[in-house]
């Protein structure tokens, strides 16, 4: 990929020109429907043969196709058609994992620069302590806080990509989270830590955490996992106001990509 390639937009290939498009099939009273739906699983099947060095894409491709052929064999040609058609949308989501190459090597410098910037602030805090200068802001330490938040965040989004195009199940729907994942780590493990510091949540516990290496465990795991983070909030919501905890939004927190690396996963 030439420079001006990968500066020009777009950053993913539109759909239209990778998609395998879905089967089209006869009616069940026209006698040929069970036919097309061995073309269909023949052209499959010469598609998929690309990814078969994943494992996991292809246990789920083969589970499908055995199920659709089964399907057909035992004359259910409707459920088979919708197996195909599963079968269809779980390939087009390997191609589209395959296609993201540009994306993927934007990260790769996003995530360099983003590398580089978290060791020019540590650097800088370091110098401004041993200088005996005033702390920038709200404190050093705190600044030391949202650092380690985003290491943790770029540990996970980095984890993340990784992960999701080795398992060929990429989504470009998430693309935003990969973009915001170190400056939301970075809030997120303050925030974690300040709650602690306050207080309003233990830790083993403890009330206190005086530790400055588990405070930055803490705001690590804070900016690494929403998942992690969203229990501790949903914790200090119900200590504060009460209620049932099994209600709260953690139940809801294995939807967000960054959850499950792959996804905080």
């Amino acid at each position: 990929m030439s420079l001006n390639e990968f500066f020009k937009p777009p950053m993913f290939p539109e759909p239209d020109k990778i998609y395998l498009p879905l089967a089209k099939f006869s009616a069940p009273s026209s006698g040929t429907l069970k036919q097309e739906i061995q073309d269909a699983i023949t052209q499959l099947n010469a598609k998929a043969i690309e990814f078969s060095s994943s494992r996991s894409f292809t246990q789920d491709y083969l589970g499908l196709i055995s199920q659709a052929e089964a399907q057909a064999a035992d004359g259910h040609l409707p459920e088979a058609q919708k197996t195909i058609w599963e079968a269809t949308f779980l390939l087009n989501r390997a191609l589209e994992s395959n296609a993201a190459t540009k994306f993927r090597k934007w990260m790769i410098v996003y995530y360099g620069c983003w590398s580089l910037l978290l060791v020019g602030i540590g650097w800088g805090l370091q110098c401004l302590e041993t200088g005996g200068n005033p702390p920038p802001y709200f404190g050093s330490m705190y600044w030391r806080y949202v650092m380690m938040g985003a290491l943790g965040g770029l540990t996970i989004a980095i984890w993340g990509l990784i992960d999701h195009s080795a398992k060929l199940d990429f989504d470009r729907a998430f693309s935003v989270w990969y973009w915001l994942k170190p400056v939301l780590g970075g809030v997120m493990g303050l925030i974690a830590v300040l709650i602690v510091l306050a207080g309003l949540f233990t830790v083993q516990g403890k009330p206190e955490l005086s530790s400055k290496t588990a405070l930055y465990i803490l705001a690590f795991l804070g900016g690494f996992s929403e998942r992690f983070f969203v229990r501790i909030i949903d914790k200090l919501m119900t200590t504060l106001l009460g209620g049932d905890q099994a209600t709260s939004s953690s139940s809801k927190s294995s939807a967000v990509k960054g959850s499950a690396p792959g996804s905080g996963k």
